[in-house]
C-alpha cells in the first residue's frame, strides 16, 4: 500500500505512516484478528528492526544532516556531558554508602 493517497486526509498526514501501522496493529490485536504473542515477533524484534534502522541510517546524507542540525547535535553533546558529570558526582557522593562486598 502506498502512503501518498492517504496524505489527502488530515489525520493520516499528522500521524505519519509508522504511527498508523502501530495503531492498526494494536487495533487488530485487540480485536483478536492477530495474536498478541507469536514466535515471529521475536524474529522481527531481533533481526528486522535493527536491519531497517541500519538501512535508514545508510541512506542519510551526513554532510547535509550535520549542516542542518548543528545546534541540536551541540545540545545533545552538552546533555551527554552533563549526564556524565552528574553521574560522576553522584558516584563520588554515594559510593561510601554502598556495601561493595
Amino acid at each position: 500500500m502506498h502512503w501518498e493517497p492517504l496524505k489527502r486526509f488530515k489525520g493520516f498526514k499528522i500521524l505519519g505512516p509508522a504511527l498508523i501501522v502501530i495503531l492498526i496493529s494494536v487495533i487488530l490485536a485487540n480485536l483478536k484478528v492477530v495474536p498478541f504473542v507469536a514466535d515471529v515477533y521475536g524474529v522481527v524484534a531481533e533481526y528486522a528492526i535493527p536491519l531497517s534502522i541500519a538501512m535508514m541510517l545508510l541512506s542519510v546524507d551526513l554532510k547535509e544532516m550535520v549542516k542542518l542540525s548543528e545546534k541540536p547535535l551541540f545540545a545533545i553533546g552538552i546533555a551527554a556531558q552533563s549526564v556524565g558529570i552528574v553521574t560522576l558526582i553522584a558516584g563520588i557522593i554515594f559510593a561510601p554508602m554502598i556495601d561493595w562486598e
